[in-house]
């Protein structure tokens, strides 16, 4: 009947187990502890700090992480700034995420400023337009 197949889902659910990994694992200790001979320890040549993020290069004018190579964004506004150099809008994306060599986007840097919308500057606002009284 119904109630009993409503009440077998229900217990099936309650069975469910999901494993919980402990505090600091990772895969290469798992890959350690099931190798053959493995005692489980991790045999690394990295220093101690190797784990903490590199700092990020920003250049100048950059707000976001550089995306991918394979990004479509990427893909996008590169190939629309190849196609037209002079397109605000490839340009100004190009610069906010790093997709330029740095003497390139200095130089777009000053050509985006000059338009009227500054990217950036010390305050962090760009321009605000005026409004009607």
């Amino acid at each position: 009947t119904l109630d009993e197949s409503a009440s077998r889902a229900a217990g099936d659910r309650a069975a469910l187990v999901v494993p919980v990994r402990p505090a600091g694992w990772n895969r290469a200790m798992a890959t350690a502890a099931s190798a053959p001979g493995g005692n489980g320890e991790v045999a690394s040549s990295a220093p101690a700090d190797a784990g903490a993020p590199a700092p990020l290069e920003m250049k100048p004018g950059q707000r976001f992480p550089t995306p991918s190579p394979g990004s479509g964004d990427r893909v996008f506004y590169e190939t629309l700034l190849a196609q037209k150099p002079d397109s605000a809008m490839a340009q100004e994306w190009c610069v906010l995420y790093g997709i330029l060599p740095h003497d390139e986007a200095v130089r777009m840097l000053a050509e985006v400023n000059k338009r009227g919308k500054p990217i950036f500057s010390r305050t962090g606002g760009g321009a605000t337009p005026e409004r009607p009284a």
